[in-house]
């Protein structure tokens, strides 16, 4: 068996991107993160993504500047890519 770090491609705006896909415990601290008990403020939780997906290599400008639907698109992608 030959693992391989996978890279996610995304395009925003007709500009193409790469990204790491998280590691299992980046991943598990990302979803920990936004299901404490403590109650995340929606800012909160936009920035937390946000981090999160700047740690997979999104450039923090572009991060900050997608859509809120966008930015769950992004996220949805990645926690469920196989």
């Amino acid at each position: 068996m030959d693992l391989v770090k996978t890279k996610i491609e995304i395009s925003i705006d007709g500009t193409k991107y790469q990204l790491k896909a998280p590691k299992a415990l980046e991943a598990a601290d990302f979803i920990d993160s936004i299901n404490s008990e403590k109650k995340l403020s929606n800012k909160e939780m936009i920035v937390k993504t946000q981090e999160f997906l700047i740690n997979m290599g999104l450039p923090k400008e572009i991060c900050e500047d997608l859509e809120l639907d966008h930015l769950n698109k992004v996220i949805e992608f990645i926690t469920k890519k196989k």
